[in-house]
């Protein structure tokens, strides 16, 4: 039997698994990365969502100024390259990270977690270290009444295996990643439906802008049909979908994709034997400092119940590893705000106009629409603000440069900066930041909302 020691034992080569490994590294402390090597490139949400990398392999086939026909033209023929564009990717960074700077051993074999301090192989080996984190990632949730054939009915991982983009799609959710998609497979040329039993889209922005995003989806022949209820998903003979709602409608594509959100990987590592508390989708229940309910054991990255998933998967992994290494760190995670790369760029954190009228909570609302003298695009920020403190609580961008601006603006949120402060900011003309500033002056003359601007 072989016996292994380390400082720190990560279940899980995924991304949060990598930015773990390498936040242990910069910090001296020896590591391990346990993985099942069949699963190692599937089980990650980097590997199913795909998104960022099918943008930039969208943009680089054909930028977005030659026009939506040549866009859609050049994404049809290297629809099938996507996938293998990020799978190599994700395959090269594992191996320089891991295998090139020599900073992290990778053992392949399925991992029984029996405590926060041990973990058990199958062949055997039993690996101890001071902590164990559990990276392991997430795959698509099928929902029970719908079943996914791979073929007409799809998770996403299944829509980027197939030969070419399909000529018409039905996305059924639409939260963010639906929308996402939504732009994904117009960009492609496909006939795109987007269904969803609430009636509002987009719930984490406020209504004007909300409008505003589906305005930009309806310009690329998006159709959003919101409130509808879902009856039944059949397949016709000859090979086409059809769907029935609620109302009577039916809808025929050639592709009904499932929207349903994500299901942890986390089953057959013995969690729950060793005391670990679990979500209904096998989540690892965790505290603000993302530890389990087992002493040592912690959960980084979409495995884990925390908000923000995704995109803060190096944030999640500094605060373990900090803790972890004595240092003195934040008792919990910053603000991760939500970026949207859909037909228009735009981004959120913190709270909305909406979401602090529910909670009663007294706001001031800023906004401002400015036009870059750079690339003459046009550029929104929305601000809110509580009345009786002057703190600013929550930030909506919209336009280029929402991306890069919104990390600035979480960290305005999360350290409830007084607006004077925050308006006396600035940056170039015309940029995401001025336009952020602007909003803020506007807030403190209690501006109308947006659609009144």
């Amino acid at each position: 039997m072989t016996i292994l020691y380390c400082d720190l034992a990560i279940v899980g080569c995924t991304r949060a698994g990598l930015a773990t490994a390498e936040a242990a590294r910069e910090r001296g402390m020896s590591t391990c990365i346990i993985d099942n090597a069949t699963q190692r490139f599937n089980h990650d949400l980097l590997w199913q969502r795909l998104l960022s990398e099918s943008r930039v392999a969208f943009n680089r086939a054909a930028p977005l100024e030659v026009g939506l026909k040549q866009l859609a033209s050049s994404v049809q023929r290297s629809w099938t390259e996507v996938a293998a564009i990020a799978r190599e990717r994700l395959a090269s960074r594992i191996v320089r990270s891991c295998q090139g700077n020599g900073f992290a051993e990778i053992i392949s074999g399925q991992p029984t977690i029996r405590s926060g301090q041990l973990v058990e192989l199958d062949d055997g080996t039993r690996v101890h270290a001071a902590a164990v984190v559990v990276a392991t990632g997430s795959r698509p949730r099928h929902p029970d009444r719908f079943h996914c054939d791979g073929k007409t009915v799809i998770d996403s991982v299944q829509l980027l295996q197939l030969g070419k983009a399909p000529r018409s799609v039905c996305i059924v959710g639409a939260d963010w990643l639906g929308c996402e998609w939504a732009f994904v497979c117009a960009s492609a040329g496909a006939n795109v439906t987007l269904i969803d039993r609430r009636s509002r889209l987009l719930r984490a922005f406020d209504l004007d802008i909300r409008l505003i995003l589906q305005e930009r989806l309806h310009e690329l022949g998006v159709e959003v049909v919101l409130g509808e209820e879902i009856l039944e998903i059949s397949r016709q003979a000859h090979g086409a979908a059809s769907i029935r709602l609620a109302s009577g409608r039916t809808e025929v594509t050639e592709a009904v994709l499932l929207n349903a959100g994500d299901q942890a990987n986390t089953a057959g590592l013995g969690l729950a034997e060793c005391g670990c508390e679990l979500g209904l989708h096998g989540h690892v229940r965790v505290g603000k400092g993302l530890e389990s309910s087992v002493t040592n054991l912690y959960c980084v990255g979409s495995a884990s119940d925390a908000t923000g998933f995704g995109s803060s998967d190096s944030l999640q992994a500094h605060l373990v590893v900090s803790r972890l290494a004595g240092e003195s760190a934040a008792d919990s995670l910053p603000t991760t705000p939500l970026i949207l790369r859909c037909a228009e760029e735009s981004a959120t954190c913190g709270l909305t106009a909406e979401a602090c009228s529910i909670l009663d909570i007294p706001a001031s609302v800023g906004t401002a629409r400015m036009t870059s003298t750079g690339d003459g695009r046009v550029r929104i920020a929305k601000v809110v603000v509580e009345s009786v403190s002057s703190r600013l609580v929550g930030v909506q961008l919209l336009g280029p440069g929402s991306s890069e601006s919104a990390c600035l603006a979480a960290h305005l949120v999360d350290h409830k900066v007084d607006q004077r402060l925050c308006a006396s900011l600035s940056g170039c003309d015309g940029t995401m930041t001025e336009t952020i500033c602007h909003a803020l002056r506007s807030s403190l003359l209690d501006s109308s909302p947006l659609d009144a601007v």
